[in-house]
């Protein structure tokens, strides 16, 4: 069950691919709602449009997409957003234990404790 949240988000997505028919030519409308999509992959924009999910967006057919897709810098930018394989090690450092020195370790008492046990 869609949530409110959602449902919001769904309509607010419709009324800004309606405003495309401000646009002169499908090319740049195409180009808006790929940017209004996010900037989507080219294979799983057409999925979605032959799943039937932009149903209500005016020019966005599969024939459309796929003449018009947008050549853009933003696709590579964001899916190679990765870290370098081999920058750190995943081994654990083995550090040696220091031996204890014990005649060193004894020093004045400055507080005594006492520790009594109760059987329940």
């Amino acid at each position: 069950m869609a949530t409110t949240k959602t449902i919001k988000q769904a309509i607010h997505a419709l009324q800004q691919a309606n405003n495309v028919y401000d646009l002169p030519s499908i090319k740049q409308a195409i180009k808006w709602m790929h940017a209004v999509c996010e900037y989507s992959v080219k294979s799983t924009w057409l999925q979605a449009i032959k799943a039937g999910d932009y149903v209500g967006w005016p020019m966005l057919t599969e024939q459309n997409v796929s003449k018009y897709y947008p050549k853009t810098n933003e696709i590579l930018n964001g899916h190679m957003n990765q870290t370098q394989k081999n920058v750190r090690s995943t081994k654990v450092k083995q550090f040696p234990f220091e031996i204890a020195k014990y005649p060193e370790m004894r020093g004045k008492k400055v507080q005594e404790i006492y520790i009594s046990t109760y059987d329940v």
